[in-house]
């Protein structure tokens, strides 16, 4: 193709035919190759910068002292900007033993749409043992949106055909059903696709 075709108008339509012709067989290739990636993803976390890390690993200490003025310790945790909302997650996370159960109280009470939308992530972009500390995360939370972001995931993995994670989520929604009698029951629940 020469220089003086493409300024035509024949020329342009051509050279557009071309890139959508050759969109084809990538999107073939994203298609064919996307369970194979998200089967090998995983979250990695960061570390914060010595002065930050030092402020929040004392309220990291704070969240899970019963004694701790909760409080102090909520305003705390709603002043944070993201960053540092993420290192106590991860903090979380990456310390799961023992299982500190006031911390993840404490974590949903100050801010439950960043916490709880941050466990959904784990669930759905981290390893096989991080998605079951994402999903013990809600489970812990005993917020009233649990059950319905639960079945949310379950519902997307399940679309997805991803191994193992369907199971999980279901197991903990299950369990969550069943400590929690208030809990509507939807059509997810019962297994079906809507």
């Amino acid at each position: 193709m020469k220089l003086d075709s493409i300024r035509s108008l024949e020329g342009q339509l051509l050279a557009i035919a071309c890139l959508f012709v050759a969109c084809i067989p990538i999107s073939g290739a994203v298609i064919f190759l996307r369970p194979k990636f998200e089967r090998a993803m995983s979250e990695a976390y960061t570390a914060s910068s010595a002065a930050a890390h030092d402020e929040l690993k004392q309220l990291a200490a704070q969240l899970e002292d019963p004694a701790a003025d909760p409080t102090q310790v909520h305003d705390a945790i709603v002043k944070l900007a993201a960053p540092e909302k993420e290192w106590l997650y991860q903090d979380w996370v990456t310390h799961p033993e023992p299982e500190r159960v006031i911390t993840v109280a404490r974590l949903i009470e100050a801010d439950p749409d960043y916490f709880l939308h941050r466990a959904e992530q784990t669930v759905v972009c981290g390893s096989e043992d991080q998605q079951k500390l994402g999903l013990r995360f809600l489970a812990l939370s005993e917020h009233p949106s649990v059950a319905v972001r639960l079945q949310h995931l379950l519902r997307w993995t399940r679309q997805r055909h991803l191994p193992d994670a369907p199971d999980r989520i279901q197991s903990v929604l299950t369990d969550w059903v069943a400590s929690h009698p208030k809990t509507p029951k939807s059509n997810e629940h019962s297994g079906s696709i809507p």
